[in-house]
């Protein structure tokens, strides 16, 4: 075999890889944040000023965790004022993994139930309203 033909066959197969990657870029799943991000970013200042509310209670939201469920202890501030709002285990990987559920309730405990098939990172997101005011909390755990 002559040095030409070797010299083709190195630029085929580099050609190829080129190819192939492109190929496999092209295919790869980009899931942003949210899909209106644009939107969610005006709305910024009304976050900061929910999570400053959450910071000025006297007890601050606390939850536990166990194999099954998260159970959410709400402040005694809040009960009895029209408590509801959104609870999201988001999962910064894959949209389609993410969970959300509405919840209304009388008492301070809330209780979210987690699948069986719920592993890795998850961001805990709890907006509340109570009594007219909105409320945010959120943080990172790992199942």
């Amino acid at each position: 075999m002559n040095w030409g033909a070797k010299i083709a066959i190195v630029y085929c197969t580099f050609a190829a890889g080129i190819g192939y990657m492109a190929f496999r870029a092209a295919n790869q799943n980009f899931d942003l944040v949210t899909p209106d991000y644009y939107a969610e970013e005006l709305k910024h200042q009304s976050r900061i000023d929910a999570v400053n509310n959450a910071n000025a209670l006297s007890t601050g939201l606390r939850y536990h965790i166990s194999s099954e469920k998260i159970q959410v202890v709400f402040p005694k501030e809040c009960v009895g004022k029209d408590l509801h709002g959104v609870m999201k285990l988001y999962c910064p990987s894959d949209a389609k993994k993410d969970l959300q559920r509405s919840f209304t309730l009388a008492d301070y405990n809330y209780v979210f139930l987690i699948p069986k098939d719920t592993e890795g990172s998850r961001e805990i997101q709890i907006t509340w309203y109570a009594a007219g005011k909105e409320f945010y909390y959120s943080k990172k755990v790992i199942f």
